[in-house]
C-alpha cells in the first residue's frame, strides 16, 4: 500500500493518485486482485491493480459521506492525462466514459481543460414494484453502491482553496458530482424507453398515493375552450370533460414549428391517419405523441398546437388556464434533454446512448450514469421561465433526462434505472418540494372551505407569491415581452386571495410588494414595455435573491400597513387619464364591497386627488404610470463604495455599497449601486417614502427624471429613521 502520491511520480504506466487517508481502499502490499481470471487482472493498469474493488463496490465497513450534497468529503484523484492515455485498462476505461463523455467533447479535447479526476463513494438504495395489478406496493432494499466522479484543473483543501496535492495527506473538496461509476446496475437500460415501467408508475401513483397526487376533478363544463390532440385520430380536438390527458413541457423558444392559428385551424381539426397533419411540428412534439400512443394515452396537451397564437383573446384565456390545464393532466411530460424543442424525447423515437459497462475483477460496473436530479435541476428545461409555472401545476411529471426517465409526484421519485433517488419518500425534487407543495396545499385548503376565504389563506398566498418571484426573476426567457405572460396561470390562481395584479404586483399590499430589491448594484437593463416600479421592468437578476424585506407576508409583517408615511397610490387609465385608487392594505379576503369601503376610508384619511397634470409627452405610456402623494427627500450619495460580499446558497456574491448622508453629512443608510451609473449622477440624489415598516421607519427608494416623469433606480439596503429623513416635503411623484 502507498503512503502518498509521491511513491507513484516515477510510474509511466499509472495515472498519478493523490491518496489522502482513503488507504482503506487499497490492498495491502502483499495481496492480490480478488479474481480467479488472470486476464482481467491483466486488463487493469499497475495503479487500478492496486486499488480493492470490492471495498470500494461491496463493503459495508467504510464510513460514507454524500459528496453529491456537497458536503467536506474525503477523495481519490487521478491524474487525467493518463487515464486517457490507460486505453488497456478496463477501469480507467469506465472513467474516460463517465467523465469526458459527460462534458459533450471528445477525451483529448476534455484533458486539455482538465488535470485532475476526482472520486468518491456512496451508497444508494433500491425501489423495486410488486403487489397486484389492483394494489401495487413499493419496497426499498439495499442497492449497491456508486463512485461519483467529476473533473477539476485543482486540488482543493477542505476551505475550498486550490492548493498542491504534495503538502498535507489528507484534502477536502466541495465538488458537484453528477456522473458515476456503479455496481451493480439494478435494471439494464435500453436504447429505447420500456413504456411498460411509465404504466406502472402511473398505476402505483393513483393506488398508493390516493389523493395526494390526484388531480383536481375537471368541472362539469369548462369555463373556457380547452383543446386537445387526438393521438388516435392524428388532429385537433376540443375536450369533453372528464378528458384524462397527458400535458407536454418543454423549452421551444427559437425553434420555428408548426402552431395552431386562425389560418390552419380548419387543417388541423380535420382527422388524417397517423401524425402526417403534425408533420411540421418540433421533434419534441412529435416524440411525445408518439410516446402517448406507447402507453395508451389518447389525448395530449400542446401550447404550441392548443393555443391559437395569432388570436389575442384566445391566447389571454388560455394563459390566464395554465394552473388548471396542467392540474387536470394525468401527468406532464418533461422534455429536460437537450437545449431546444428540436432534441426530442432521447429512447421514443431516436436511440439514446447505451450505458457503459465493464467486467472488473468479477464485478459488473457501468458508467455513464448521471445524477437524475442535478441533471434535471440543471436542464434547460428548469431554466426557463415558461416551464416554471408548468413544473409546479404539475402533480406527476414523466421526466425525459439523456439517460433514463424519471417519475416525480408529490410524494415519490422513481428512475427507470430502479434506484431510489435520496429523498424519495415524500420529498419530491427542485422547487416543487416547497413553492410548488405550498401553492397546491393553499388551493386544496380553500377548495375544502365551505366560508370566505379569511385573512390568514392571504398571508400564506402572499408569502407564497414573494417565494415564487425570487425564483421566478432569475429565469430565462426568450422574447422579453413574454415576461407577464409566462407568470399569467401563477397569477390568476393567486388573484382570489391577493386582489387584481398591477404590472406583476397584487393590490394586496401594493406599497409592501413595491419595496422588492435586487441586492447587487443596480440599475440592470430595463425591460422598456414594463414600468421602473414592477420587477417585470428588469432583467439580468444572476442569482436567487430575497426581494423582499424579512417579515413581508409572513407570520411577523415588517409593514406598518398604510401607517406613519400616508402614501397613496393612483393608477392611471390609458383611456381618459385619470386616476384609479390603489388599495394599500393588509391581506384579508377580498371582495368588490371590501374594496370599495376601504378605499372610501383611505381617502378620507389620506390626501386624495381625481386628476393630476400629466407631462404632454411623456416618456412611457400612461398605463405605466403610478401616481404617489408621498415625501421627497434629497440625500448625499458618497461617491465611494464599499465592497460587500454575501453568501447565498454557498456562493459569494459582490454587492457595491454606497452611503447614504444626511444634510450635516451624518450616514443614514446605505444603497446598492452601479459604480458606473453611480459615476455619471450628481452628488444629491432624490428619495421618495413607498413604505413604512412595524416600527415606522421610512422604506426609501431612489428615483431619476425624465420629461415629468420619476423613474425607479433602487431602494436604500435598511429603512431610514424618520428624525434623519430632515428637510423633506410632501409632493406629487409620477412614477413610471
Amino acid at each position: 500500500m502507498m503512503d502518498s502520491a509521491r511513491d507513484f511520480e516515477d510510474r509511466p504506466d499509472s495515472p498519478l493518485v493523490l491518496v489522502y487517508n482513503v488507504q482503506t481502499y487499497f490492498r495491502k502490499s502483499n495481496s492480490t486482485p480478488n479474481t480467479n481470471d488472470d486476464a482481467a487482472a491483466a486488463s487493469l493498469c499497475s495503479f487500478c491493480q492496486t486499488l480493492d474493488f470490492a471495498k470500494i463496490f461491496l463493503s459495508s465497513s467504510v464510513q460514507l459521506l454524500d459528496p453529491v450534497e456537497c458536503h467536506l468529503t474525503r477523495f481519490i484523484t487521478w491524474d487525467g492525462a493518463m487515464v486517457l492515455q490507460n486505453t488497456h485498462c478496463a477501469f480507467c476505461s469506465l472513467l474516460r466514459d463517465a467523465v469526458f463523455k459527460r462534458l459533450g467533447g471528445t477525451a483529448e479535447d476534455g484533458s486539455t481543460r482538465f488535470r485532475y479526476i476526482m472520486g468518491h463513494v456512496e451508497d444508494f438504495k433500491a425501489v423495486s414494484y410488486s403487489g397486484p395489478i389492483w394494489q401495487p406496493e413499493t419496497a426499498i432494499s439495499a442497492g449497491g453502491r456508486r463512485l461519483w466522479v467529476t473533473a477539476s484543473m485543482e486540488c482543493y483543501d477542505q476551505h475550498g482553496d486550490s492548493a498542491h496535492h504534495d503538502d498535507v495527506e489528507c484534502r477536502y473538496v466541495r465538488a458537484n458530482y453528477d456522473r458515476c461509476i456503479q455496481a451493480p446496475l439494478l435494471q439494464p437500460l435500453d436504447e429505447y424507453v420500456d413504456s411498460h415501467i411509465v404504466q406502472t408508475w402511473l398505476r402505483l401513483c393513483q393506488c398508493i398515493h390516493y389523493f395526494s397526487c390526484e388531480p383536481r376533478r375537471p368541472p362539469a363544463a369548462y369555463s373556457f375552450q380547452l383543446r386537445v390532440v387526438d393521438v388516435d385520430k392524428g388532429c385537433i380536438t376540443d375536450a369533453a370533460p372528464g378528458c384524462q390527458y397527458l400535458a407536454l413541457s418543454y423549452p421551444w423558444e427559437g425553434v420555428d414549428q408548426l402552431r395552431l392559428t386562425t389560418g390552419n385551424r380548419h387543417m388541423l381539426v380535420t382527422e388524417r391517419p397517423g401524425l402526417t397533419t403534425f408533420a411540421g411540428a418540433s421533434l419534441t412534439v412529435m416524440d411525445a405523441m408518439h410516446f402517448c400512443r406507447q402507453i395508451g394515452q389518447r389525448y395530449l396537451w400542446v401550447d404550441t398546437l392548443c393555443i391559437i397564437q395569432d388570436d389575442e383573446a384566445d391566447r389571454t384565456e388560455q394563459l390566464k388556464s395554465m394552473g388548471l390545464i396542467y392540474d387536470w393532466a394525468q401527468a406532464t411530460i418533461v422534455a429536460a434533454a437537450g437545449w431546444a424543442a428540436s432534441y426530442g424525447l432521447p429512447g421514443v423515437t431516436y436511440r439514446r446512448d447505451r450505458v457503459s459497462t465493464q467486467k472488473v475483477e468479477d464485478l459488473e460496473l457501468a458508467a455513464s450514469l448521471r445524477h437524475s436530479i442535478q441533471s434535471i435541476t440543471n436542464s434547460a428545461w428548469n431554466s426557463r421561465a415558461w416551464t416554471f409555472q408548468e413544473m409546479l401545476f404539475s402533480r406527476r411529471m414523466i421526466i425525459f433526462t439523456e439517460d433514463q426517465m424519471v417519475f416525480s409526484c408529490n410524494k415519490a421519485v422513481w428512475r427507470e434505472d430502479r434506484v431510489a433517488e435520496p429523498g424519495h419518500d415524500d420529498n419530491p425534487p427542485f422547487q416543487r418540494s416547497s413553492l410548488g407543495a405550498s401553492l397546491q396545499a393553499l388551493q386544496d385548503e380553500t377548495a375544502r372551505l365551505t366560508q370566505p376565504l379569511d385573512s390568514r389563506l392571504s398571508v400564506r398566498a402572499l408569502s407564497i407569491y414573494q417565494g415564487l418571484i425570487c425564483h421566478y426573476v432569475i429565469r430565462e426567457i426568450g422574447n422579453p415581452e413574454d415576461i407577464l405572460d409566462a407568470f399569467a396561470g401563477l397569477q390568476s390562481v393567486l388573484e382570489p386571495y391577493l386582489g387584481p395584479f398591477r404590472w406583476g404586483l397584487p393590490s394586496c399590499g401594493f406599497e409592501a410588494m413595491l419595496t422588492w430589491r435586487y441586492k447587487a448594484g443596480f440599475p440592470l437593463p430595463r425591460r422598456e414595455r414594463f414600468p421602473s416600479w414592477s420587477w417585470a421592468g428588469w432583467h439580468g437578476f444572476e442569482w436567487l435573491a430575497d426581494l423582499f424585506p424579512k417579515g413581508v407576508g409572513g407570520s411577523a409583517p415588517a409593514f406598518a400597513w398604510g401607517h406613519g408615511a400616508e402614501v397613496t397610490y393612483y393608477q392611471v387609465r390609458e383611456e381618459d387619464g385619470s386616476l384609479d385608487a390603489i388599495a394599500n392594505e393588509k391581506p384579508h379576503a377580498f371582495s368588490a364591497a371590501v374594496l370599495d369601503a376601504h378605499l372610501r376610508a383611505q381617502t378620507r384619511s389620506k390626501h386624495h386627488v381625481d386628476r393630476v397634470d400629466l407631462p404632454r409627452d411623456p416618456p412611457v405610456p400612461l398605463a405605466h404610470l403610478l401616481v404617489l402623494w408621498t415625501s421627497s427627500v434629497y440625500f448625499t450619495v458618497s461617491r465611494q463604495r464599499r465592497r460587500h460580499l454575501e453568501v447565498y446558497t454557498g456562493v459569494q456574491y459582490d454587492q457595491e455599497e454606497f452611503t447614504v448622508m444626511g444634510d450635516d453629512g451624518s450616514r443614514v443608510g446605505t444603497i446598492c449601486l452601479d459604480p458606473a451609473w453611480r459615476e455619471k449622477q450628481l452628488d444629491a440624489l432624490e428619495f421618495i417614502v413607498v413604505a413604512t415598516d412595524s416600527r415606522c421607519d421610512l422604506l426609501a427608494m431612489l428615483i431619476v427624471w425624465d420629461r415629468g416623469v420619476a423613474f425607479r433606480v433602487q431602494m436604500t439596503s435598511d429603512p431610514i429613521r424618520q428624525k434623519d429623513w430632515r428637510g423633506s416635503r410632501r409632493k406629487m411623484i409620477i412614477l413610471g
